[in-house]
């Protein structure tokens, strides 16, 4: 499986990396694609910071692929080639979740303490796929696993966000 983590590197916590090596272990196979930040420094730091977790987790750093920077129908273009999204607990999905979601792609989040970290939750909520929603970082990696290994759960996953978009996207 293909996941996208979308969000601008300055949100990612290395809470974020530790769940983002998990899911990798747990995945068998799977891959990771994000994209550089603005700035070259912070895309070096934090690809070090996720490197030594890939790295303590027993899982090849070859595995995360970091995309430039590209415009919006690119973007859209990925993430329509992606699986899944893998989404921040302290900052998540906003315009990421939203973009998303309208490409019928799963996303897998854990809410966070404060609401800048249950956007995507709620959108989920809204939708009727609250599966996608763990519990505790146990919870999120058996769901980002599970969504990896069952493509047929995948694409009824992509389906049920499809034919739902409505209750986002057409809510005035």
């Amino acid at each position: 499986a293909l996941f996208l983590v979308p969000q601008s590197l300055f949100k990612l916590h290395p809470d974020d990396d530790r769940r983002i090596a998990r899911v990798l272990a747990a995945a068998k196979g799977s891959r990771v694609v994000a994209f550089a930040g603005r700035h070259p420094k912070l895309t070096a730091a934090w690809r070090a910071r996720l490197d030594r977790e890939l790295d303590a987790g027993g899982v090849d750093a070859g595995r995360v692929v970091v995309l430039p920077q590209v415009d919006h129908d690119d973007y859209l273009r990925i993430n329509l080639a992606c699986d899944a999204m893998l989404d921040s607990v302290r900052w998540s999905g906003g315009n990421t979740s939203l973009d998303a979601l309208a490409c019928g792609l799963p996303i897998v989040t854990l809410p966070g303490r404060f609401m800048r970290g249950r956007q995507s939750a709620g959108m989920l909520a809204l939708m009727g796929v609250e599966e996608l929603v763990a519990r505790d970082t146990d919870d999120y990696v058996r769901i980002a696993a599970a969504v990896a290994d069952d493509g047929a759960r995948r694409a009824g996953l992509a389906q049920r966000i499809r034919d739902a978009r409505a209750s986002i996207f057409d809510d005035s």
